[in-house]
């Protein structure tokens, strides 16, 4: 089984130039960008970019329904993990992307990806860092366009094409009213078509304050317009540093 994707919390990480920027502004994708790091809660600082937090939810795939839990660390720009049980099936997995290193384990085996995983999973923390927003604004190598309005689960939205060199386009979408980040859709390799890329969708729904924070509570993604995962967040935190530890070759489990 794949690690499963886009386990993401947009507000937990992220940078705001001073001042709010209305929609008003829509013709600047940068303005757009600041308005829903603004809408999230603000700037926290470059020593509180790593998170964790924990997942609840129902993976779909070839034609089963797997009830899990997992927990999920992130160490931007290019590490993370997740530990993941089943609570209907006897699946427990662990999966850790350090750089151009990543391992799985399963069954008390543990081994190396390589090759189109380990291809996917880098994809998968390029995602992380992109929704995280602050490094649009600060990173070199990030290039923005407008990609139009939309309609999102109802909702008017507004679209920022984010392009990166050697990375698929990612398209942001924003509340046209809360400025909130509720929509991703970019091109995936799916292990279950063959390597094959095909469209992924993430929608970050039913956000709340934490805090002085706006996170989201629940995620949905369709891939290749099919439901592949349902699931709920709690316990975002956020953290100056992360054990190197967590993100070495993880022992059998």
């Amino acid at each position: 089984m794949r690690p499963l994707s886009v386990g993401i919390v947009v507000s937990l990480v992220g940078t705001l130039l001073a001042g709010s920027v209305g929609l008003g502004s829509a013709a600047d994708p940068k303005a757009i960008i600041e308005r829903g790091l603004a809408a999230a809660g603000g700037k926290l600082s470059d020593q509180a970019r790593s998170s964790t937090w924990k997942e609840k939810g129902t993976f779909h795939a070839m034609g089963q329904e797997i009830f899990f839990t997992s927990s999920w660390h992130i160490a931007p720009p290019g590490q993370y993990r997740f530990d993941l049980e089943s609570t209907n099936l006897p699946i427990r997995l662990v999966f850790v992307l350090s750089g151009d290193q990543a391992w799985q384990g399963a069954s008390g085996m543990v081994e190396e990806v390589r090759g189109e995983k380990l291809a996917y999973a880098k994809n998968q923390a390029h995602q992380f860092w992109v929704t995280s927003l602050y490094p649009l604004l600060e990173k070199p190598g990030f290039r923005l366009a407008l990609a139009g309005e939309a309609d999102v689960e109802g909702k008017p939205a507004v679209g920022v094409r984010v392009s990166h060199t050697g990375q698929d386009d990612i398209t942001l979408y924003f509340d046209k009213g809360s400025g909130l980040l509720v929509k991703l859709e970019t091109l995936v390799m799916d292990e279950f078509s063959g390597w094959a890329k095909v469209k992924s969708e993430a929608f970050f729904q039913d956000y709340y304050k934490q805090g002085e924070r706006m996170v989201f509570r629940k995620l949905k993604v369709l891939r290749d317009g099919k439901l592949m995962i349902e699931s709920e967040m709690s316990e975002p935190r956020y953290h100056e540093q992360l054990d190197e530890k967590l993100f070495e070759k993880p022992e059998g489990n």
